[in-house]
């Protein structure tokens, strides 16, 4: 690493940090919110760290960071997905594996 920081700390803190949790206004699902990011919901999770923030996008992609483990995840398809999930089944897997392998 040459030490070269994307987000402060307090950035990172601000970016995890809950502003609306709940049913969402558009999506037929519950809703974890940060600034600009997504946070684990008892149903779906970011892996085993409930501070881990992140975003999914179309068709089943998923990004997310958990500053504790020192991890960042990243996924893309080659098939799109249409469900009704937040984090698609696919990327919710290969987050387990990353997570058992640390």
């Amino acid at each position: 690493m040459d030490g070269t920081r994307v987000l402060s700390r307090e950035g990172i803190e601000r970016a995890r940090t809950s502003h609306a949790d709940g049913p969402d206004a558009v999506l037929p699902l519950h809703t974890h919110m940060a600034l600009g990011f997504m946070l684990s919901t008892p149903k779906e999770k970011m892996g085993p760290n409930p501070r881990a923030f992140g975003h999914g996008g179309m068709g089943g992609s998923m990004a997310f960071a958990d500053p504790e483990a020192r991890l960042g995840f990243g996924y893309t398809m080659n098939e799109m997905h249409v469900g009704l999930w937040l984090i698609d089944p696919r990327a919710a897997a290969l987050i387990e594996a990353v997570y058992a392998s640390l």
